[in-house]
């Protein structure tokens, strides 16, 4: 294998290194597999990201390493050519064979892909890259001088501007607004990037800042602030690109709210795609109340509590929005005190404003609003949806600005904004439009809009719907109910990664790119224009991360199954062929991998349940292992995933780690009863433990139970029913179903109770209503009956779940001299963020389960702390 090394460019503390690979990956196969060992974990990297080139011919792939700098890889898609560069930050393709990229110690590297040559240029703050002529743009902070250079796609500096400190690109990239000092003097230019550079100073003053600066999407105007030095208020200006006119906003002279002002770091601009109108945000000039700092009053009717309403007090009783004609130089308020959010269609003309606190007190997550359509131009108000749940995904306005579609209840429903009338959608009623969510019925996301807005497209269990606006028969698009494969449609942002939006067009007289989801299979598919639907891919890997070039047929997907690690491959609609181009960790096929087995048990209502049995490295046939049960509602979605060794695991379980360490792993299914989740739980996981005993490749009294979060719940409530399992570790747990119904959530400041009624908890109802059902799923009510030594783990700082979920479950282990032991993680959240303690959490469960299934000799840790 030949590798050629084209540079190493040395620098302090670490390297760059640039390398270009001629005939496939550096990694030679071993001929004899080796167990992966705790040393071997730190190769093992994660693709986090990929882009493909306009045409198709070059992709990348971003990989990130725990203890290794992270590497960006550029990969030719007919596989010839690969380049790698370490310490990525930011990276773009100029034109389709150069690349540019800039490392953590601020140089940008000028690649160009084809001879390998390469241009280094230090220094560099920002940069960006044209769609047009191919131009670079780099922010250079020199030793004495900040300058913005324009350079051709050969690296040579065609135009200097000096002074400039901050830049933003028009959408088009045909130009852009710079901002900067030079002798003395602030300046603000448009410079427009054509074959002839022309640059206009806009403003010129010496004591103005400028910041905030927003693009239309046309490109054709742009909107930015503008404040004296040490000012705190600011001031709006529009400028006209095609008439190279300047509008400043003058609130003395308009509508302005009085007690209202303009302040920079409350002012997010958008302008609308006819740039007639700028959408604003001001702030209310107000005095605490002073009687505040000393009690808080909550009310009983209040239809929000305090604490929420403390969360969101800035937007709701200080910040409003408005829009500016500059033009015209109006200004309309779109928000008021009474209905202080609100949601603006595509084309800016219409707002929908609302109350998030004016009904009732409520128990689902998100509250039932007043949804009033309010006419920018007039200001008109109306009361169009009552009682609507603002739950997202269930209101979408068509792109063009006319209509909105919501769902109400079980049905969608069309409301007409320029006409102020509801559309029937008649033959709709048969259709099931709802999924069943933790007992409580739930739409299936929006498809999106017609190109010519005629209709809409949307989703039941398995099939993509063309739903005809003028009220006749529907058209199933699709033939997922006959094949039990889940399509949905898949769109493209403006650089072509893949998007789920509603609020988008969708032209089913051309192709149409659908991902799909079936029992044992992902991938994507094409439907044509005359309704046949081919495969691009769909086997039994997971294939996510679909992108597509700009300007090709041809598209990149990730791929993983869970022997082989994530993988880019590139599809070509015009051979309609597939291929690998770029895989990652290639060094796996030199390690043994255990085997995975898909089992089958049925729960007490005999109910046909899925589990994933991960079997030990260097498995024996007559031999008994150990085994690690691992819980958290339904996990058969995990069987295509592919595990990385590390010690580095939010929540300390890994599975390639545990097979690696001659363990059996097990991911059952669990199906819930409505009202009792724990009971549920129970017995789920206790008939998949036993299924998998049956098959005598398990020691009965080897096995551990392992749950974070609403898994750890499981996991308490399971520990209390059976003695199956020899131990168990909770992480980030509730104990006490009551207490935790009444509590409040830090991180929301909403009352837990929605969890339990209409979520996750599947209670379906009140704790007053069933109080019986939540002491009988409750691990508190039972807590006497544990004889299993148990590890629990909390973060101190949980915003999730309470730590005192988890301190009170010690507590009460505790005074009944049970055997147990609590890690509390200082300044650590709901799963574990720093490396520090996740490598703590990885030794310990190590320790704890070698002392318990392996019979190994406790680490002193847990001779302290058991009898």
């Amino acid at each position: 294998m030949k590798v050629q090394e084209i540079k190493k460019i040395k620098r302090t503390g670490y390297k760059l290194m640039l390398i270009m690979l001629l005939t496939g990956y550096a990694y030679s196969q071993a001929q004899h597999k080796k167990p992966i060992t705790e040393a071997d974990y730190k190769a093992w990297g994660t693709m986090f990201k990929h882009t493909v080139s306009d045409k198709g011919t070059w992709a990348t792939a971003y990989m990130h390493y725990e203890e290794s700098p992270d590497t960006l890889h550029i990969v030719q898609t007919n596989g010839k050519k690969t380049y790698k560069v370490a310490h990525p930050r930011e990276g773009h393709f100029l034109g389709e064979n150069k690349y540019a990229v800039m490392d953590d110690a601020n140089t940008l590297y000028l690649l160009d892909l084809i001879t390998g040559f390469q241009q280094r240029i230090p220094d560099v703050k920002a940069f960006a890259v044209t769609a047009q002529h191919n131009y670079l743009i780099t922010l250079e902070n020199k030793p004495n001088q900040k300058e913005m250079c324009i350079r051709n796609d050969k690296g040579q500096v065609i135009e200097t501007v000096k002074g400039i400190t901050a830049f933003k690109m028009s959408p088009s990239t045909k130009a852009m607004v710079g901002m900067g000092s030079t002798e003395g003097e602030n300046q603000l230019y448009w410079i427009n990037l054509d074959k002839i550079i022309t640059k206009t100073v806009i403003e010129k003053e010496p004591s103005q800042q400028w910041s905030n600066t927003t693009w239309s999407a046309s490109s054709r105007s742009f909107a930015y602030l503008k404040k004296e030095k040490d000012n705190v208020e600011a001031s709006i200006c529009f400028y006209d690109v095609s008439t190279k006119q300047k509008r400043q906003f003058n609130k003395e002279s308009l509508n302005f709210p009085k007690d209202y002002s303009l302040e920079v770091d409350n002012i997010n601009l958008s302008i609308s795609p006819d740039d007639k109108r700028v959408v604003l945000a001001v702030r209310k000039q107000q005095s605490s109340d002073p009687s505040s700092k000393i009690v808080e009053i909550w009310c009983g009717t209040d239809g929000m509590v305090y604490p929420k309403r403390k969360k969101i007090a800035t937007i709701e009783q200080r910040i409003r929005y408005g829009v500016w004609w500059p033009q015209e130089n109006k200004y309309q308020c779109i928000t008021s005190d009474s209905k202080p959010f609100y949601l603006l269609n595509p084309t800016m003309d219409y707002a929908i404003t609302y109350s998030s606190s004016d009904k009732e007190p409520h128990y689902t997550m998100k509250p039932l609003v007043d949804y009033y359509v309010k006419n920018l131009e007039t200001g008109e108000e109306k009361l169009v949806i009552e009682n609507q749940s603002s739950a997202e995904g269930l209101l979408s306005f068509s792109p063009n600005g006319q209509y909105i579609a919501y769902c109400k209840e079980t049905s969608w429903q069309l409301f007409d904004l320029k006409n102020q009338k509801n559309i029937p959608l008649p033959n709709t009623a048969s259709i099931n439009w709802n999924s069943l969510d933790y007992g409580k019925k739930s739409a299936y996301r929006f498809g999106g809009w017609g190109a010519n807005h005629d209709c809409l497209l949307l989703y039941d269990q398995y099939d993509v719907w063309k739903i005809p606006l003028n009220g006749t028969k529907p058209i199933r698009l699709t033939n997922g109910r006959e094949k039990e494969i889940t399509f949905r449609i898949i769109h493209f942002t403006r650089n072509n990664v893949v998007k789920f939006s509603g609020s988008v067009d969708v032209d089913t007289t051309k192709d149409m790119v659908l991902s799909a989801t079936g029992e044992n299979a992902t991938g994507y598919f094409i439907r044509k224009p005359n309704g046949t639907i081919k495969p691009m891919v769909y086997n039994d890997y997971l294939n996510k991360e679909l992108q597509k070039a700009s300007d090709a047929p041809c598209y990149v997907y990730q791929s993983q199954h869970f022997s082989q690690p994530q993988a880019l491959n590139k599809y070509e609609a015009k051979t309609e062929g597939s291929n690998k181009i770029y895989q990652s960790n290639p060094h796996y096929q030199n390690y043994l991998w255990g085997k995975q087995e898909q089992i089958q048990y049925k729960n007490a209502k005999s109910e046909t349940l899925k589990g994933t049995l991960y079997y030990p490295v260097e498995y024996e046939a007559n031999k008994k292992y150990p085994m690690v049960v691992s819980i958290y509602e339904e996990l058969n979605y995990l069987k295509h995933y592919y595990f990385s060794p590390t010690k580095y695991n939010p929540s300390g379980f890994n599975v390639t780690n545990l097979t690696n360490q001659g363990y059996f792993v097990l991911l059952p299914d669990i199906e819930y009863e409505l009202g009792s989740p724990g009971i549920s739980a129970t017995d789920c996981v206790v008939a998949a433990t036993n299924e998998v005993l049956r098959k005598d490749i398990v020691s009965p009294d080897k096995i551990a139970l392992i749950g974070h979060s609403f898994g750890g719940y499981e996991t308490n409530f399971i520990s209390t029913q059976t003695n199956l399992f020899k131990t168990a570790i909770s992480g980030a747990s509730v104990f006490d179903l009551p207490s935790w119904y009444l509590s409040i959530s830090n991180s929301t400041g909403d009352p837990e109770m929605w969890r339990f009624e209409s979520q996750q908890w599947r209670m379906g109802n009140s704790l007053y209503n069933d109080r019986e059902g939540y002491e009988r799923n409750s691990p508190s009510t039972w807590v006497e009956n544990i004889s299993t030594p148990i590890l629990l783990w909390t973060g101190e700082k949980d915003p999730q779940i309470n730590p005192n979920q988890t301190i009170a479950f010690y507590l009460a282990l505790r005074r009944l001299n049970k055997d147990v032991i609590l890690l509390n993680y200082a300044n650590e959240s709901h799963s574990l963020l720093k490396k520090e303690s996740q490598v703590d959490l990885y030794n310990r469960l190590n320790d704890w389960l070698n002392y318990h299934l392996k019979d190994q000799s406790p680490a002193e840790w847990i001779i302290k702390g058991i009898k």
